[in-house]
């Protein structure tokens, strides 16, 4: 096997990996035979990389932006993100050191379909000095640069379709697992709260089945690939609603969240003991973001910055993220969290008492 079919293998387990199921999915599927061909001219210009030169990176980029723009207007959000993601990792192999070394070890033959002249691997001791070379590796750049700016408008393109669909944008904030965003976070948590409650009414039934059925499809969207993540948050309100119906066609009944379970799933000292079992529901949750500061001066203990921390961690446990996670979203450390949880459950039939009045 050589240096190209151990690419392109590497590529099918990566594909594999990254797809949800044991088969590659029909999203890897679409953009493999581009992998393929963007891997083989990476990797042709990471063995010509001596010979590339600031001027010659110049007249590519300008020379890619006069070809006409690629549609992406009708490809859909997963294979958006798969044309971007691919893109970026493979621009970041190619400058990566140990990656050139090991293709300069590499005895590979290097095909470039623009051109008729095919070159073996050269060393940087030698390489035939002939206008074939000088232009197949300034076509290889021009290739380059035109991905390049295909991948950025992939990019654009989702930004765009995320503006303009709130559930987009409000139920990727919200995957656990998404970046750490906060006040971005707690918009999102209004927000969808208050539309998955909608969701119930419009149908005629409880609003708690609404918050229900939400939470149990941001559960549902947490192990999927990213690529598969942002193609689903866009069918979020019909989900709901999907769900919704079926609870109440089984006659299922609505299960509330409870805090103590949200706790000690996360919990690692055994002294530190769930507190009583209070219910907590989304509506709850919403509650407790109106009675923020009240709840800060509790936790507080003298120390504001504690106190907003402290409830930063009531927030994130609700969110099912585990301690360490938690630490790093706070910036403390893992045993301040711990004693945060036990300052909550010292004080959490006060708090309730502020949010359930």
């Amino acid at each position: 096997m050589d240096f190209m079919e151990a690419t392109n293998y590497g590529i099918q387990l990566l594909a594999k990996e990254f797809s949800a199921g044991k088969d590659i999915d029909k999203y890897w599927q679409r953009v493999l035979p581009e992998v393929s061909d963007f891997a083989t001219n990476e990797i042709f210009l990471t063995l010509h990389r001596l010979h590339i030169n600031e001027l010659m990176k110049r007249n590519a980029a300008h020379l890619a932006q006069t070809v006409p723009l690629r549609d992406v207007d009708n490809l859909d959000n997963a294979t958006l993100m798969l044309h971007y993601i691919i893109r970026d990792w493979w621009l970041r192999m190619s400058a990566n050191s140990v990656f050139q070394a090991l293709v300069d070890e590499s005895r590979s033959v290097i095909h470039n379909t623009t051109d008729p002249i095919v070159w073996v691997k050269p060393s940087h001791i030698w390489l035939p000095q002939s206008n074939g070379t000088a232009r197949q590796i300034y076509l290889s750049l021009v290739e380059r640069y035109k991905q390049i700016f295909f991948a950025r408008r992939c990019y654009a393109e989702i930004v765009r379709r995320g503006r303009q669909n709130p559930y987009i944008k409000h139920t990727f904030i919200l995957i656990p697992g998404s970046p750490d965003m906060p006040r971005e976070q707690t918009e999102a948590h209004q927000w969808f709260s208050s539309k998955s409650k909608g969701i119930a009414t419009r149908i005629g039934v409880d609003p708690a089945y609404g918050e229900d059925a939400g939470h149990d499809w941001l559960k549902k969207l947490a192990p999927l690939p990213l690529h598969q993540k942002i193609q689903q948050v866009g069918v979020t309100r019909i989900a709901i609603e999907r769900d919704i119906i079926d609870m109440q066609r089984k006659g299922k009944p609505y299960e509330h969240v409870h805090f103590d379970d949200v706790l000690t799933d996360v919990v690692t000292d055994e002294s530190a003991k769930a507190p009583s079992e209070n219910i907590i529901t989304a509506e709850y949750r919403q509650r407790l973001l109106e009675c923020q500061t009240q709840i800060e001066g509790i936790l507080s203990q003298r120390s504001p910055e504690a106190g907003k921390r402290r409830f930063q961690v009531i927030l994130y446990l609700l969110m099912d993220l585990p301690q360490k996670e938690i630490a790093k979203r706070v910036d403390a450390k893992e045993s301040t969290i711990t004693k945060d949880k036990q300052v909550i459950r010292e004080n959490w039939d006060q708090i309730q008492a502020v949010v359930l009045r």
